[in-house]
């Protein structure tokens, strides 16, 4: 309870108990007219604040909670955005967020960030395992002390303990909370909100909190550059009333506590939680499970103590009753909800007093006569459940029954059905419930016992203070409550209770009437409640599917709107209402759904209605668009439209109904990527330009020597008069081919850099040659053989883009042969069928980094030589634009390139 006060005391101590009205300027109205959806970052390593259930993907706490008023006082949206620590302030500095929820006021002016009024407090605790008592801080000398180093805070104020702690640094809260688990650290050091977060979120049963200190870290709201945000927030916050920020904290704390029990009893409670084994096959009607959710009279029973004092347990299935009882040794948390108490289970398990008794059944075959007493099971075969209750019962009142253990009640009677065994055992409400739920017709309760099974709470030793607890919770359990799961596990029944005054007087015909009747009445009677109960859970699930069909729809931006074609009447799902951005008070009719639509668009979706109206007689008919729609929150919203129309047994039209798709999201993030992409592409492309410069350079000193040659050869003709028509003809035929030469290597370098927009159909062999031509002087530079076995086949798709894969691969062989002075370098390039495979004998690529060439950025050059994008972009290109698969292999001195052409 400490805990709770201080965290409501000092969760929000800006103007702790007065809030100031909201007024805002003109500029901040216009600010946030303009912009509705604002995003907030925040960082994992404060999991606690953001996600109050550990639910994978939710956002909910203390400061979803604070933004949540934040976002209706504005009457905008706020989304929030999960990162590291570091990347989350990157964010906000360059505008992708526009605020950090918590931030030290002192990281946000490091990191020039504008802050609002300081917002929460953090408190400083020791947690450690439970039998240790810290009292003081000077408690820690000595103690190996586990903490979180990135957390800048923290991290400076252990520095001043740095001579008397034994100091440990971790990644992680939860890895510091495994430190202590595994003996390996004595104490944590953590935010005290963190540390009590994850004792909760991952049941660590056997660590708590043990001392609270008194340093505390103040955290503000820390926005960009831009200053109205940050007045705005400073001024919302600042309205925010006391009363809305206690509701935030009871809840997000959930704190409960019993009136019955003491303080130290409520705080054992809170400290705790607890595991309750049951039987994954069930024992009905105690705990089973339908559908994945746990029923049963123990499960009821568990439910109204857990709810009256807030007592914490998981349920965790097992395959038998006698590993629960294994498990439940091994685990000083364990509980069993349903058993009672032996001599054997007394030696290592508590009981609690009973909170329901029931006699124990037995059931035989409907041939045989009733039991007056169960001394006539003595010698005769009775199945019973292994280490059940009625097992123990039994053997300690009867010890000649002939005993046959089984597995389950199930069992037990499908060997009484089958005449295996002449009886079966168990407790009244189990016996009732299955002959009932498997119409065992053959089979009837014969008798019950004269001592009653006692339904009692089995409570691991290691934690007996929970009984005296339990005890009093029982007690306190409302007497109507307790009668209404009972009646409702036993309202259906076969038991037949033997009047055996009846039968002396089996002669009476009049009685037999009466009687008839009177039975015939109660079965009626039980039959019409059985029904109603049945029409009420039907009921109360349709209502149930319906609230799931309406959250499903919403979580999936997915609506549905009807038209009835014989009244013309129009339904839609509440979902519809948010994506057209209509209020639910409206009638929807056409021209309100068309006045939504982008303008450029209303002629399509008119056209497609009007498509849609002429059926024709089909038994059913299909149609889909996708538009545009005008959006006040976001601009443009882009939908799909899914058509459909149902029809009579006479191919006449009765309803057509519409499913619409909100895909906004994911337009938006095909465009970015897209954009992405191509910017990859140039950036790649750029990358190899230097190379391929120098590759022109290698391609043309030739023939500019060879120019430089033949010019001063004319000179020296003309000076000694040695020219005539057949030399000038040479001569120029000579000098042309050469600039034709030079003027081709420039047409391919300009092709190779061109950006196709359009696929087309090139010749593989015809590209292959460019890039060699391309690259030919390089590679004879380097004394680099090029064996090409000059296949072609025809491929539809970009050139340029598989002449840069190509020339990436070619470029790779050859600084890998100069880093290795590979001796007779060689490459082969082999084309055959749609496939391309590329072999050198450069040594190939360590086995310890070959799984990463194909990541972003990543580079096996010296730096400064290397972008590490050429890989990455030219699997991208393979795999995306050509449909193909790129593969790599280290082969014999060397490595292949294998690609497949899509088809």
């Amino acid at each position: 309870m400490k805990n709770i006060i201080l965290l409501i005391v000092l969760l929000f101590i800006n103007n702790s108990l007065f809030s100031k009205e909201l007024i805002l300027t003109k500029e901040e109205k216009n600010y946030l007219k303009n912009n509705p959806v604002l995003t907030a970052g925040y960082s994992t390593d404060f999991e606690s604040l953001y996600n109050k259930d550990g639910v994978e993907g939710t956002v909910n706490g203390i400061i979803p909670d604070l933004y949540s008023l934040v976002s209706s006082k504005l009457n905008i949206k706020i989304n929030f955005r999960t990162n590291t620590w570091d990347k989350t302030i990157k964010d906000a500095q360059d505008g992708k967020i526009d605020f950090i929820p918590l931030m030290a006021p002192n990281t946000a002016k490091n990191n020039k960030l504008l802050i609002t009024d300081p917002i929460y407090t953090h408190l400083l605790g020791v947690f450690g395992k439970k039998e240790l008592t810290i009292n003081s801080i000077e408690d820690l000398n000595n103690l190996r002390v586990v903490y979180v180093e990135n957390i800048k805070f923290l991290d400076n104020y252990l520095k001043r303990y740095n001579e008397e702690f034994k100091l440990i640094k971790v990644k992680s809260t939860f890895e510091a909370f495994e430190k202590v688990i595994n003996n390996k650290a004595d104490v944590l050091i953590a935010f005290h909100n963190d540390g009590n977060y994850l004792i909760k979120k991952h049941f660590l049963n056997n660590v708590k909190p043990l001392y609270l200190l008194n340093d505390l870290q103040t955290e503000s709201v820390a926005a960009s550059s831009n200053k109205t945000l940050q007045s705005i927030l400073t001024k919302t916050l600042n309205s925010i009333t006391y009363e809305d920020k206690i509701n935030i904290v009871n809840n997000v704390t959930n704190y409960q506590h019993s009136s019955i029990l003491s303080s130290i009893e409520n705080r054992y409670i809170q400290e705790n939680k607890f595991t309750i084994y049951y039987n994954v096959k069930g024992w009905l009607p105690f705990i089973f499970n339908e559908n994945n959710i746990l029923k049963g009279i123990a499960v009821d029973f568990w439910d109204e103590i857990a709810k009256s004092s807030g007592i914490s347990a998981k349920y965790f299935p097992v395959d038998t009753f006698s590993e629960s009882l294994k498990l439940f040794k091994q685990n000083p948390t364990s509980l069993l909800t349903a058993t009672s108490s032996t001599k054997e289970r007394e030696k290592y398990a508590s009981f609690s007093k009973p909170y329901v008794s029931f006699p124990i059944g037995i059931a035989t075959n409907i041939k045989e006569d009733f039991l007056i007493d169960l001394k006539k099971l003595e010698g005769k075969t009775v199945a019973v459940g292994k280490n059940y209750s009625a097992h123990k019962l039994l053997e300690k009142y009867f010890p000649k029954i002939n005993f046959v253990p089984v597995e389950n009640i199930q069992t037990a009677l499908n060997l009484l059905a089958n005449g295996k065994v002449y009886a079966v055992a168990d407790i009244l409400p189990v016996l009732n419930y299955e002959l009932n739920r498997n119409s065992f017709t053959n089979l009837k309760i014969s008798v019950t016992s004269k001592f009653n099974f006692d339904v009692q709470i089995m409570v691991n030793k290691e934690n007996k203070e929970l009984v005296p607890i339990l005890n009093k919770l029982i007690d306190n359990l409302d007497e109507n409550k307790k009668q209404e799961i009972i009646n409702k596990w036993l309202h259906n029944t076969k038991f037949e209770k033997v009047d055996y005054t009846f039968i002396y007087i089996v002669g009476v015909l009049f009685i037999i009437i009466i009687f008839f009747m009177l039975f015939r009445q109660s079965i009626l009677t039980r039959q019409k409640k059985a029904i109603e109960q049945e029409v009420k859970r039907a009921t109360e699930k349709l209502k149930e599917l319906n609230r799931i069909y309406e959250d499903t729809q919403k979580l999936a931006k997915i609506a549905t709107i009807k038209k009835d074609m014989i009244t013309g009447e129009y339904w839609v799902s509440n979902e519809f209402y948010n994506i057209f951005e209509i209020s639910s008070s409206v009638k929807i009719d056409p021209d309100i759904i068309i006045s939504k639509i982008y303008d450029k668009d209303k002629n399509k979706i008119k056209e497609f209605i009007e498509r849609n109206e002429v059926f024709k007689g089909k038994s059913n008919n299909k149609d889909n668009i996708s538009i545009r729609l005008n959006s006040e929150k976001i601009g443009i919203r882009y939908i799909d439209i899914f058509l459909s129309v149902i029809f009579d047994n006479n191919k006449n039209p009765i309803e057509r109904r519409a499913t619409v798709q909100d895909i906004s999201d994911k337009i938006l993030v095909e465009k970015e990527s897209e954009k992405q992409k191509t910017i990859l592409i140039q950036q790649s492309k750029l990358a190899s330009m230097g190379e391929m410069i120098g590759a022109i350079a290698h391609q043309w000193r030739q023939p500019l020597n060879e120019l430089t040659i033949r010019i001063q050869k004319l000179k020296y003709k003309y000076k000694n008069e040695e020219i005539d028509e057949k030399y000038v003809n040479e001569y120029v035929e000579k000098n042309k081919k050469t600039i034709d030469f030079m003027s081709k290597t420039i047409d391919d370098f300009r092709n190779f850099f061109r950006i196709d927009k359009i696929k087309k159909e090139f010749h593989i062999k015809e590209s292959i040659d460019d890039v060699l031509n391309i690259l030919g002087s390089q590679l004879k530079n380097h004394f680099i053989e090029v064996n090409y076995n000059e296949n072609d086949f025809v491929y539809n798709g970009f050139k340029t883009e598989f002449q840069q894969v190509l020339i990436n691969l070619i470029n790779n062989s050859k600084d890998a042969f100069i880093l290795n002075k590979t001796k007779e370098p060689k490459i082969d390039i082999i084309v055959e069928n749609n496939r391309l495979i590329l072999r050198d004998n450069a040594g190939g690529i360590p086995k310890d980094i070959i799984e990463r060439v194909f990541e972003p950025y990543f580079t096996t050059k010296e730096q400064g030589e290397g972008t590490g994008i050429g890989m990455y972009m030219s699997k991208m290109i393979i795999e995306d634009n050509i449909n193909g698969k790129i593969t790599l292999k280290n082969i014999d001195n060397g490595l292949e390139v294998y690609i497949e052409f899509g088809i």
